[in-house]
């Protein structure tokens, strides 16, 4: 975008930085075929960003936050109908390239506007910019039936019963005025088989939101391909509620898998279920876990850290290294909490229930592993060895229990050793290596 829009440098650099240092913006680019990577630039004196791979990916990247999703709805509160031409002509469609002409459909839109005649008198130009304004209606026509069946389709994941369609008249020069009349592609919705009427009042911002978030998703997809596909999801599922945000994994695993998805949330309940959710899938091995946060260096200034996000094993292995031996007695607990309770939704063990999980105890999942499960003939199956199983209850008594982290005691490096390994071979008891996805 910084080339394509002659974007400023120093409008964009951070303007707490130290002016004298030299300021960058750089972006590095690997081919899939191990070729090498292309390095592009953007400095005050260096725009390297018009190579035809960054020009091509600026038109086909989809970059969502919340705010984005409410043009949908929001911004028409006063409104009785949903007219979205803008939203689709000037924004979501605007990079859809038409087969016939070649030219995209935002650039085509540019070229009707400038041609409109500046003089009554001009009635051979006006016929012919209502010849290009019928054209250009068949094409819409044609993008609007595209991108209702794919939206229509993603929609469906979300299971809300709802029905989408596009009502578009078409376009018509109207020369007393000389404007274009007809900007109008209303968006009706039916909600388990009844037409609404204002649904951006009837309905609750779950609902909505999904609506949004399938016609941004759907535009991207007629959208034609370039070799850097790139989608950013900037907290868009703030409006849905659990049962709402589950679908969107599975529509980044069945639509997007050809895009390099950015996947950004301050929630860190919905952050560790979607990781979690991610992990169990065929697509575990594509994804970076990442964290930013502030580290504040005075009274005054704040700097961004970022760091990967690495399982809690690794941490505590980390914290061991650096002697740091409550942090990692308290890493290596938590990492021994999330594999036995991963175990147990994989097997659908049963767990004592508490309406507060925070209540549930370790050793309610803890339980039901130690007794294993059962064989056709309704023997014992153990799920891990009885020396497992005493490793175990030694290490959560002297290592791994809570109470020691909030008094002095004495934790020797061996200890933790040896219950960092305990926990290893509970991994591999309850996920043997050659089974792991």
């Amino acid at each position: 975008d910084s080339y394509i829009q002659n974007l400023n440098f120093s409008e964009h650099r951070n303007r707490f930085a130290n002016t004298d240092e030299d300021a960058f913006i750089k972006v590095t680019t690997s081919n899939n075929d191990n070729t090498g990577d292309s390095i592009h630039t953007w400095t005050e004196t260096v725009r390297d960003t018009g190579a035809n791979l960054i020009r091509n990916a600026a038109k086909t990247k989809g970059i969502l936050d919340y705010k984005a999703l409410l043009e949908v709805y929001f911004l028409q509160r006063e409104n009785s109908r949903l007219n979205v031409f803008n939203l689709l002509i000037e924004n979501l469609l605007a990079n859809s390239t038409d087969r016939i002409t070649g030219k995209e459909i935002g650039a085509e839109w540019k070229a009707l506007i400038e041609s409109i005649p500046r003089s009554r008198g001009y009635k051979k130009q006006a016929r012919e910019l209502q010849q290009n304004l019928d054209l250009f209606t068949e094409r819409i026509r044609v993008f609007l039936g595209q991108l209702q069946e794919k939206a229509s389709e993603i929609l469906t994941t979300f299971n809300h019963s709802i029905q989408l369609e596009f009502q578009f008249s078409g376009l018509i020069y109207n020369s007393d005025t000389k404007e274009i009349d007809g900007k109008e592609i209303i968006l009706t919705v039916s909600f388990l088989q009844q037409t609404i009427n204002s649904p951006h009042q009837f309905l609750n911002e779950a609902k909505l939101s999904a609506i949004a978030l399938s016609l941004y998703l759907a535009s991207l997809l007629i959208t034609p391909d370039s070799d850097l596909n790139i989608l950013v999801l900037d907290d868009v599922l703030i409006g849905l509620d659990m049962s709402n945000r589950l679908p969107v994994i599975n529509i980044l695993h069945d639509h997007f898998q050809h895009y390099q998805t950015f996947f950004m949330t301050y929630d860190r309940e919905w952050y560790n279920i979607m990781k979690q959710k991610i992990e169990a899938s065929d697509t575990r091995d594509n994804w970076l876990y990442l964290e930013l946060f502030y580290s504040r260096i005075d009274d005054d200034l704040e700097i961004p850290v970022f760091a990967q996000d690495k399982d809690y094993l690794a941490k505590a292995k980390e914290y061991l290294n650096t002697n740091d031996f409550k942090a990692a007695a308290i890493y290596l607990r938590t990492a021994f909490e999330v594999l036995i309770k991963k175990f147990c939704e994989k097997k659908a063990l049963s767990v004592l229930y508490k309406e507060d999980p925070r209540k549930l105890i370790i050793n309610n999942f803890l339980k039901p592993i130690k007794e294993g499960g059962k064989d056709r003939n309704g023997n014992r199956l153990p799920y891990i060895s009885e020396q497992l199983e005493r490793d175990i209850d030694q290490y959560l008594s002297i290592v791994m229990n809570p109470l020691s982290h909030s008094r002095f005691v004495t934790v020797y490096r061996q200890e933790i050793e040896d219950a960092i390994k305990t926990i290893e071979n509970l991994e591999d008891a309850l996920f043997p290596p050659n089974n792991r996805r």
